[in-house]
């Protein structure tokens, strides 16, 4: 929930993060003591209307969280893709495993073209609003999937 109220605030400012991933993602305590995650490194963000100067592959980001439409163009990905980022790394976090795993080129190819297990093939006791909410989040058409984070975390909760 909190990182969805993160990417709704990285909306807000007008920008796509474009790496979403564990390593970016740090846990706090707040003044109440209440664990809070805080979505961390803005390297690779962009504002959403500029064009992004890319290297030859266009490639922005780590390979393992990429939604498909920011591996074939990433200067034209807009706040879905780190739905799609965020809904890879949801299903690490219940899984333990990421949904589609081997070399870089099998990744790419995986997030292109596969559908991922569903989560509750590995975790059966994972509650269906859950394994739903990051199935549709890792489709592989941004209009197919959550708008919003909000609408993703809202799916999410159980």
């Amino acid at each position: 929930m909190d990182l969805c109220g993160a990417l709704r605030a990285v909306v807000a400012a007008g920008l796509v993060h474009r790496d979403i991933k564990p390593s970016n993602i740090m846990v706090r305590r707040t003044s109440d003591e209440r664990p809070e995650a805080v979505l961390m490194d803005f390297g690779v963000a962009k504002i959403r209307e500029s064009q992004t100067a890319l290297t030859s592959t266009g490639a922005v980001g780590t390979i393992q969280y990429m939604a498909p439409e920011q591996i074939r163009a990433a200067q034209t990905v807009d706040a879905r893709a780190d739905i799609y980022a965020l809904g890879v790394t949801a299903y690490e976090m219940v899984t333990g495993v990421l949904p589609f795993r081997g070399n870089a080129g099998q990744v790419v190819f995986a997030h292109l073209h596969e559908h991922p297990r569903d989560p509750r093939e590995l975790v059966p006791d994972l509650p269906e609003p859950a394994a739903s909410a990051i199935m549709r989040a890792l489709r592989k058409r941004p209009g197919e999937r959550f708008q919003t984070a909000p609408d993703f975390a809202a799916a999410f909760k159980c």
